[in-house]
């Protein structure tokens, strides 16, 4: 377990980051998904994945159903197809991120208990691109008081509660194209049984060159050697965010006296050993470096509890000196 933390700074709450494949992963609606890699322009009991895992993790009397499934319309009484799920939901209409309305009949997936909890997915999500955001200790070493005996806020020169502004969504589906040239491959979006968004997830086709920091971490730091992560730097870079929240994200390791301060999560690039780019003569175990990177297979994934969780694969580093 990694001593780079995480601050949810809208409930003040610290939480361990675990970096680049090392948290504990999951396959239902409410659970963090596994490393997944992933046109028009934008300005009844058969049990079937929700997402792009391959696992089910539904009970006896759960069962999961996609409208594309083709057993589901053919499903004794006792196994419920798509319909009836539609059905049972309780909330006709859902408030989008974007404001817009989503009728349940819309819902292409769903899983559950008819009469109990219920979530429907759609075929379309919702993103926002990061706002230009940016602050760390690489360019402030005064960024953060690093005499502190519980980590808070209060510690950083910044007001951290004031640098997002007026966060807009986007909906997208598979086939669209963002500003950044990057192509949605498919998009999901599911809600629970009271209407409330419950996942996000998004993979994309296409590479993407961001400025940032690169950062490979070591048993001293994290537990771990090896395990690849890159925080982007958003005064340079726009990169797509799931994140609900109105506030920066916050990211301190305290073993080597790091903090960053941007508008979107890190993203995982695995571990040294799995990539087929070479690093060893550019970054070593714990240390952090300026870089531009080029990345393909994007996906990005938010499920409810947890932070958003971004993923890719590395094409190439180039140290920004």
């Amino acid at each position: 377990m990694t001593k780079l933390h995480k601050i949810a700074a809208a409930f003040l709450l610290v939480a361990v980051l675990l970096l680049s494949g090392c948290a504990e992963q999951g396959n239902s609606p409410t659970q963090e998904p596994e490393n997944t890699s992933s046109n028009s322009n934008l300005s009844d009991s058969t049990e079937t994945s929700y997402s792009t895992n391959s696992d089910s993790t539904l009970t006896d009397s759960e069962t999961s159903v996609s409208s594309d499934d083709p057993e589901s319309s053919t499903n004794s009484e006792s196994e419920p197809d798509l319909k009836a799920f539609i059905n049972d939901f309780q909330v006709d209409s859902i408030t989008a991120p974007d404001g817009s309305q989503v009728n349940k009949s819309d819902a292409v997936y769903a899983t559950g208990t008819i009469g109990g909890p219920v979530w429907l997915g759609f075929d379309f999500s919702y993103i926002r691109y990061s706002q230009s955001v940016f602050y760390s200790t690489f360019d402030d070493p005064d960024l953060i008081n690093w005499e502190f005996s519980d980590l808070v806020p209060g510690d950083f020169n910044i007001d951290i509660y004031d640098l997002i502004e007026d966060p807009k969504f986007l909906k997208i589906k598979a086939g669209d194209i963002l500003e950044n040239g990057l192509i949605v491959k498919s998009a999901e979006w599911w809600v629970d049984s009271a209407g409330f968004p419950n996942s996000y997830n998004v993979d994309f086709d296409g590479e993407i060159t961001l400025e940032g920091i690169f950062h490979c971490s070591s048993k001293k730091d994290s537990g771990d050697d090896g395990y690849l992560s890159f925080f982007v730097d958003n005064s340079q870079s726009v990169f797509p965010v799931l994140s609900r929240d109105d506030v920066a994200v916050v990211s301190i390791d305290i073993v080597n006296k790091v903090a960053i301060v941007n508008d979107s999560e890190e993203i995982r690039l695995g571990h040294v050993d799995d990539i087929a780019y070479d690093i060893s003569n550019i970054i070593h175990f714990g240390e952090y470096i300026k870089a531009k990177i080029t990345l393909k297979d994007i996906s990005i994934n938010w499920y409810d509890h947890f932070h958003p969780v971004n993923n890719a694969t590395l094409v190439s580093v180039e140290p920004i000196t």
